[in-house]
């Protein structure tokens, strides 16, 4: 990893007066990760990277030593694209012929509209997704929590996974682009 993403995560936290806690928080990864980082031991993924800019408002070209300015709008347009990409999804509508799933990402867990699979030798419960219908889990998810993604297309799953949240996810795109989904998980 570029020495100056390590230095760069240190300096952002630490304008936010955030602890390496409270930043694996934010951004949804481990303490130990924020440590790696920070130390230069450890290479980051791009989604994590683009979480970072996403989170501390600056460009990755800024976070990757590539540029000294912060806010660099040439090369941080993917910030306003993935806004745009999120908000309009919550205003589609699910295509009709096609399986959906309601799934639910955040930093401490991922689940969503799931079924009973059985236990684990420690006695926790393992679950896997089960179908929805897409417009009565969009009107329900809406009153519980706020309008969910509505995940048709590469560029909708790519902005859910960094993004997180609620979503109602076309089948045909979780099996291609998101399919650690669709893995059997054991909830805690």
């Amino acid at each position: 990893m570029n020495i100056k993403i390590s230095k760069r995560i240190k300096l952002l936290r630490k304008e936010k007066n955030l602890t390496q806690n409270a930043m694996a928080d934010k951004i949804g990864c481990s303490r130990k990760a924020i440590i790696t980082y920070e130390k230069n031991q450890s290479l980051i993924e791009t989604y994590t990277l683009i979480k970072f800019a996403l989170f501390f408002d600056v460009s990755t070209d800024y976070l990757l030593g590539l540029s000294a300015e912060k806010n660099n709008i040439g090369g941080d347009s993917y910030k306003m694209d993935l806004k745009v990409i999120v908000s309009e999804s919550k205003k589609n509508i699910p295509y009709k012929n096609e399986t959906y799933y309601w799934i639910t990402k955040s930093s401490e867990s991922i689940g969503g509209q799931t079924y009973f699979m059985g236990f684990t030798e420690n006695n926790k419960e393992i679950r896997t997704l089960r179908e929805v219908i897409p417009n009565k889990a969009k009107e329900i998810c809406t009153k519980m929590y706020e309008a969910p993604m509505i995940v048709n297309t590469p560029e909708e799953a790519f902005a859910f996974n960094i993004v997180g949240g609620d979503a109602i996810i076309s089948k045909s795109i979780c099996e291609e682009y998101l399919p650690q989904f669709l893995e059997p998980f054991v909830v805690d």
